[in-house]
């Protein structure tokens, strides 16, 4: 049966200048506002703090860049994650936001809010290595490079459990699914070319473990 295309509705991405900050937030919740608004740094243990354009500047500089992949931005920066997106529980960067299921519902209904957290999803894929098609719902892999640096990396499985949780509790959750999806059907395609690859045959073991035990579990 041929997919149905569904309509981005996802707003443009925007600046959110001279907008008041919605009442009910916690400190965590009106700390993460002021950060997607450029009115607070992203802090955390490394030495840099950045307000998010640029950071989100930093990305796209970093990408455009002729670099190995394991050298890059993405791949180095362990604070980052956590402010882009935000969880409600605690990582390992202790200066990043821990925003409650209140701050969630606040947020999730600002326009800024969910264009932010999309353009943060689109960067960090196209680390990957990948183009996402929101319309479509699919995915394409652009840069072996990147895709290859990135399954060499375990511990980008973590970052993948805290993307598909908070776009999910940001009201992405069907951007989510497209991602669970893609990764389950990587992990499970092309078995007889994986059979005689050590890293790719790793990668789709570990992939299918985190599927199984963890992402399906953060929708």
């Amino acid at each position: 049966m041929p997919r149905i295309e569904r309509k981005t509705t996802t707003p443009k991405v925007n600046s959110m200048i001279k907008i008041t900050m919605p009442q009910g937030l916690s400190n965590a919740g009106q700390q993460f506002w002021k950060f997607i608004n450029d009115k607070q740094k992203a802090l955390g243990n490394e030495p840099r703090d950045f307000i998010r354009s640029k950071l989100i500047q930093c990305f796209k500089d970093d990408l455009a860049k002729t670099k190995p992949a394991s050298k890059r931005f993405m791949e180095t920066d362990h604070d980052f994650i956590q402010w882009l997106f935000p969880l409600e529980t605690k990582g390992v960067n202790p200066q990043a936001p821990i925003v409650n299921k209140n701050d969630h519902k606040i947020l999730r209904e600002l326009d800024g809010s969910k264009s932010n957290l999309m353009e943060h999803f689109l960067l960090f894929t196209e680390f990957m290595g990948l183009k996402y098609t929101q319309s479509k719902g699919t995915f394409q892999k652009v840069n072996a490079e990147q895709w290859r640096s990135w399954i060499e990396h375990p511990h980008n499985n973590l970052r993948i459990s805290r993307i598909i949780t908070s776009m999910k509790d940001f009201g992405l959750e069907n951007v989510a699914k497209d991602f669970l999806g893609f990764l389950k059907s990587e992990s499970s395609k092309h078995e007889d070319e994986i059979i005689n690859d050590q890293t790719f045959r790793q990668f789709a073991d570990v992939t299918r473990s985190s599927c199984e035990n963890y992402w399906i579990h953060c929708l």
